[in-house]
């Protein structure tokens, strides 16, 4: 049997490494890599995030995706830095952008709570993102 961690990589590192154990791959997802825009989205930096990325990179077969915000991480810069930090931090590693889904924002009434609807990305903005990638990712429709 396969078993796959699919993780945005916000725990303690004996919390992730105990999971380790047991899985086969990595899912980890990557939003931004600037910690103000991280924390002005999730509340929190992503210092620990990339740390535990650096760890994981070391002792399992990873797979770093990309959710795409409209306006918060799908412009060049955001893509373009994400890929440097893959490149140079984790190795080569296959990353997959994940094109922006307004299905999810119907958990935000489950919740209580307000959303202010976004657009989906075109598919030209997210070719050209792709582009940006030298043709590695596998942008999910």
């Amino acid at each position: 049997m396969h078993t796959t961690l699919d993780t945005c990589g916000w725990a303690p590192w004996p919390d992730i490494e105990k999971l380790l154990e047991v899985v086969d791959l990595v899912l980890f997802d990557i939003k931004h890599l600037d910690a103000s825009m991280h924390r002005e989205a999730a509340g929190h930096d992503n210092l620990l995030i990339l740390e535990n990325a650096r760890k994981i990179s070391k002792l399992k077969p990873m797979r770093i995706r990309v959710p795409l915000v409209p306006g918060f991480n799908d412009s060049p810069e955001a893509v373009s830095a994400i890929a440097a930090f893959v490149k140079s931090e984790l190795g080569s590693r296959d990353i997959d952008l994940l094109a922006y889904n307004r299905m999810g924002e119907v958990k935000y009434d489950f919740l209580e709570k307000s959303c202010v609807p976004l657009p989906s990305q075109s598919e030209d903005h997210l070719r050209m993102l792709e582009s940006i990638l030298g043709g590695q990712s596998a942008v999910p429709e």
